[in-house]
């Protein structure tokens, strides 16, 4: 039987709720993040909705004189506590239902969230031919480094092959690119969303009276560069050092365009 899928991979998530969030941008960052995630994978993506409840509670606070002090004995306190609802359930029945259709030979589960682990045995029962995977969202540098965040034992041992962390490198592999175009305007990666964002405001801070608008630097920034051996700028920039010599260059491309624009008098 030959399977057909709308989708090859589902993308649980909720919208950021302005009021609780950290940046100014977040809400229009992830709008354009999910916009460029469907442009750019077409029906190889379905991104699922849930929502976040927001509302008041009361916690108990950490004593500072008595940091083991017992959650009963501690003060309580009124705080904003936001809940991310539906994403987990929705999760654990797209995956019981696509297995028990048949439409999948195997599913991968990219968390290491112990709510997921009944979802994971009942598949066990109910669907043993299905080949259950596990991806632990946990980042690793190098072989030599040592894994902060274990696997959840619950998920592992239900699972037919565990991945125990995903490398620097292949999530710098999978990046969208920075501008997705498709429909009547494209997707633009954010600033805020670049690895330095400050190493990015000073270039733009720099190129401004050379290239005029942001559009155009961006478009000079992405292109591969004869004077800096090739290189990205967008992409030297994402450390100390290669900043430093993007920065440079313009410096020198400004200071010897002031002084042909002198001799021009």
């Amino acid at each position: 039987m030959e399977l057909v899928t709308e989708s090859a991979v589902k993308y649980f998530t909720a919208k950021i709720v302005e009021s609780a969030a950290k940046g100014a941008d977040s809400v229009s960052s992830q709008a354009q993040y999910h916009n460029a995630l469907t442009k750019h994978l077409n029906t190889r993506v379905e991104i699922v909705l849930g929502g976040y409840a927001l509302y008041k509670g009361k916690q108990a606070l950490v004593s500072d004189d008595d940091p083991k002090r017992l959650p009963k004995d501690c003060e309580k306190v009124q705080v904003w506590k936001i809940e991310e609802k539906r994403s987990d359930v929705s999760i654990a029945l797209q995956m019981f239902d696509d297995a028990v259709r048949g439409e999948v030979d195997q599913v991968v589960l990219v968390t290491n969230d112990t709510d997921l682990v009944p979802a994971f045995e009942m598949l066990e029962i109910r669907c043993p031919e299905t080949v259950r995977g596990l991806v632990v969202p946990t980042r690793k540098s190098n072989e030599s480094q040592k894994i902060e965040r274990q696997a959840n034992t619950d998920l592992s041992q239900r699972a037919h092959w565990v991945r125990r962390y995903i490398t620097e490198d292949e999530l710098r592999q999978s990046q969208l690119p920075d501008v997705v175009h498709g429909g009547r305007r494209a997707s633009v990666r954010p600033y805020s969303w670049y690895a330095r964002p400050d190493h990015l405001k000073t270039l733009l801070d720099l190129a401004r009276p050379v290239l005029g608008k942001d559009n155009a630097i961006m478009k000079w920034a992405r292109e591969e560069n004869s004077w800096l051996e090739g290189m990205r700028p967008i992409d030297l920039i994402e450390t100390d050092e290669g900043a430093e010599r993007v920065f440079a260059y313009i410096r020198d491309y400004k200071s010897a365009k002031d002084s042909n624009k002198h001799k021009s008098y």
